[in-house]
């Protein structure tokens, strides 16, 4: 099995996402994908968020 974490940096903040990823069989690729996916729509919410000061 293999251990990730994942870390994203954001502009001057950084958002931090670990993700634990099993790798075994097609299956958990594929959840693995969903994952992945869900991530980057975060970072793109994320983004649009004004900047506080």
């Amino acid at each position: 099995m293999d251990n990730t974490e994942t870390t994203v940096r954001n502009g001057n903040s950084e958002i931090k996402f670990k993700i634990i990823e099993w790798m075994g069989n097609n299956q958990d690729a594929t959840n693995l994908l969903k994952i992945k996916k869900e991530l980057a729509k975060r970072i793109l919410r994320e983004q649009k968020k004004p900047q506080q000061f």
